[in-house]
């Protein structure tokens, strides 16, 4: 069966980049968005939307400490999904395309685990001094 437009093998169907551009440029933009609300108390505890572990889960002191000790991360993370987000329109050639897009997906991913992680580390540290200990639901299931 053929096309109505025809393309070169191994060229990346323009369709396809721009779906790639939309998705990572909105996912991108609501990592950042919905970290930033959250860190700034505009976006409560919720079961949608932003850092949702059991010790951020835990209380609203905890998802607001979890916020602002991760939003630089986040907004990081973000902002390097919204960079290869264009990377579909820059290359025609589809292993380069899909090297570029997944390796670059994942690496936005390290400043997003980055932050979680101080978050966490954040909570813990302040319960500690706090003397509150892990309350129930406080952590992810694993106990050191």
């Amino acid at each position: 069966m053929t096309t109505v437009m025809a393309r070169a093998a191994g060229e990346v169907p323009i369709g396809v980049a721009w779906l790639i551009l939309v998705v990572l440029l909105a996912g991108g933009a609501a990592v950042g968005v919905t970290t930033v609300m959250a860190a700034r108390g505009k976006l409560s505890r919720n079961a949608l939307a932003g850092i949702r572990t059991g010790r951020s889960m835990a209380s609203d002191e905890n998802w607001l400490l979890m916020h602002r000790v991760a939003r630089p991360w986040a907004v990081a993370g973000g902002a390097v999904m919204g960079l290869v987000a264009p990377t579909g329109l820059l290359t025609s050639d589809e292993s380069v395309f899909g090297v570029v897009v997944t390796a670059g997906t994942l690496l936005s991913l390290i400043p997003l685990f980055i932050g979680v992680h101080r978050g966490t580390r954040a909570i813990k540290e302040r319960e500690r001094k706090d003397g509150s200990g892990s309350a129930s639901g406080s952590g992810s299931g694993i106990r050191p």
